[in-house]
């Protein structure tokens, strides 16, 4: 329920508001808010362009095609190269459609099963929504939120 004020408000902009009712702080006075709060215009901007940075920065990219989803693939074979979106189109060939099962001495994620480890984030107003074959890459991605968020917080 605090997803629209985890944003701060944009450089140079200033809202006000009336203090609350039973918060006396004086005839003529008002609060002056930093981070946005629900019901300004602009919250749900900001916080998209919140989401967009932090999870960029923990490896997600968001697609071309739609902007509110992120994607992680991440070869899931010791001692294979990182897998660029090229390489899930070409040269993978189909590995989603015909996923084989990778033997547990050769996974570089434990729980996944594929050659391909992947996780995909869904960003609707101010949820969010993965679906994962990796249990891993979910815990990654959440321990990168909340120390990103805890250093934020300083």
């Amino acid at each position: 329920m605090c997803a629209f004020i985890s944003s701060d408000l944009a450089e140079g902009e200033h809202v006000y508001m009336k203090a609350p009712p039973g918060y006396d702080i004086g005839v003529g006075n008002c609060l002056s808010t930093n981070n946005c709060i629900y019901g300004l215009v602009q919250a749900p901007c900001q916080f998209y362009l919140l989401c967009r940075e932090v999870y960029g920065r923990s490896g997600l990219q968001h697609l071309y095609t739609d902007e509110c989803v992120f994607v992680r693939y991440v070869s899931n074979i010791k001692g294979q190269p990182q897998l660029t979106n090229e390489d899930l189109l070409i040269q993978v060939n189909g590995k989603f459609l015909n996923m084989e099962f990778v033997p547990d001495k050769m996974r570089v994620y434990t729980s996944c099963s594929h050659p391909v480890a992947a996780m995909i984030l869904v960003v609707f107003v101010d949820n969010n929504s993965i679906r994962h074959n990796c249990g891993e890459l979910v815990q990654e991605f959440d321990k990168f939120v909340k120390m990103d968020r805890a250093i934020a917080c300083q």
